[in-house]
């Protein structure tokens, strides 16, 4: 492919992308338009792209099936190939829901959950989906339902993981490319490493926490507070910030108890002198 052409055909996809994107943005209305100029991506991608580039042919099929999911079609958003429709569904849901609108939130992360257990068993996929849901539902008050879903997240981050060769061949593609050209680039979860995953169950432990909480069973909050105290105190010194949290909520909880007032002390402390001890070890 000569230079200039290839400028051009990537300015045209540029142009597709942007283009489907905006009208996607107009609303369930504008689907199928926007399906139109993502097609045409497609195609281009297709048969003008040399070498062949799978994975943003396969983001391609992803955000099409997207717009035949919210059209109503969805037999035809199933036959996505790999697993781009339940990558697209959480990642617009987790984007809809830093948008604070949760209720469309839990239909993006619900079909996403979906797919994940029905047509590509990725727990590691499920476990996000589920806190994200879970989260969603905290949002809007709704606490036994996000019980549910954290007790479910935390169960699946706990259960020895499965990895098969399908399963990774499945799951090889990822949304850059359309983050990058949408200008929705987020911050990706960091589970890949073992400090990874055990601050995550932290936080999880630490959720579910807030849940009771709410849910006036101090004695369960207490608990999984002190659950995720049990990692966060034993992860480095970047991750502390994250033991700071639970002393507070533990001594808000306790405070709130009215007879526990030396709990509630005895974490305040906790949690200020880790603070202090934070504040000279980046200051050097």
């Amino acid at each position: 492919m000569r230079s200039a052409n290839k400028h051009l055909i990537f300015k045209q996809l540029l142009c597709c992308l942007q283009t489907g994107h905006l009208l996607e943005l107009q609303g369930i209305e504008s689907f199928s338009r926007a399906r139109e100029y993502y097609e045409r991506a497609l195609s281009l991608y297709e048969n003008k792209v040399f070498p062949r580039d799978e994975i943003n042919l396969s983001l391609c099929h992803a955000i099409i099936g997207n717009c035949y999911f919210n059209r109503g079609d969805d037999q035809m958003a199933y036959e996505c190939p790999f697993d781009s429709y339940g990558l697209t569904q959480l990642y617009l849901g987790q984007i809809i829901y830093k948008n604070k609108n949760y209720n469309q939130a839990l239909k993006q992360l619900h079909s996403a959950e979906k797919f994940y257990e029905t047509k590509i068993k990725d727990d590691s996929k499920l476990a996000e989906c589920s806190s994200f849901i879970s989260m969603s539902y905290f949002k809007l008050e709704k606490y036994h339902e996000a019980l549910d879903y954290a007790l479910k997240t935390i169960k699946l981050l706990l259960q020895p993981k499965e990895s098969t060769t399908n399963t990774q061949q499945l799951t090889t593609n990822n949304l850059s490319f359309l983050k990058q050209q949408t200008g929705l680039m987020q911050k990706d979860v960091k589970q890949s490493t073992l400090v990874g995953d055990q601050k995550v169950i932290s936080e999880t432990y630490r959720f579910i926490g807030d849940i009771y909480e709410k849910l006036d069973k101090n004695e369960q909050a207490i608990s999984n507070y002190e659950d995720s105290l049990k990692i966060s105190e034993n992860l480095t010194p970047i991750y502390q910030s994250e033991t700071v949290i639970t002393y507070t909520k533990l001594a808000q909880i306790y405070r709130k108890m009215n007879c526990h007032d030396g709990e509630a002390m005895n974490y305040y402390t906790k949690a200020l002198k880790l603070l202090r001890r934070l504040y000279l070890t980046i200051s050097g």
